[in-house]
């Protein structure tokens, strides 16, 4: 019990000094960042899908495109934002308006917004339109 208690105050003392921080070289705290504007991650918001059939998230905004995963309902997702690309006919609806997701493994991949619920896109803000 003894042994404890001395360790203790040592232990405190050592931690609020820094003696067991890992220091970060000082370059690297005052470096800029070198990351284009462009890389920075956007904004999320939660979209859902409305059909219980699987709609496929493709690689690019386009039908042809490589199918990379599925959106279902009543599950939602995250969304960076929407924009006009290929018109397409899906479930009896057409569309150009496309949603860009951040998938759970990393990346983008896109689903039309007629799976989506909401308006024309998705209820995304109008000023969530993706820039490229």
């Amino acid at each position: 019990m003894r042994m404890k208690t001395l360790l203790a105050p040592i232990l405190v003392g050592l931690m609020a000094t820094g003696l067991f921080a890992t220091a970060a070289p000082a370059s690297a705290a005052a470096a800029p960042s070198t990351a284009p504007a462009d890389e920075v991650s956007a904004q999320a918001y939660r979209v859902t899908a409305w059909s219980s059939t699987p709609t496929p998230v493709r690689s690019r905004p386009s039908n042809t495109s490589t199918q990379i995963s599925h959106v279902v309902a009543p599950h939602s997702y995250n969304a960076e934002c929407w924009g006009r690309y290929q018109r397409i006919t899906y479930l009896g609806y057409t569309s150009d308006v496309w949603v860009r997701l951040r998938l759970n493994s990393g990346g983008i991949g896109w689903v039309t917004a007629i799976a989506l619920s909401g308006d024309y896109k998705a209820n995304l803000p109008v000023g969530a339109r993706c820039s490229a």
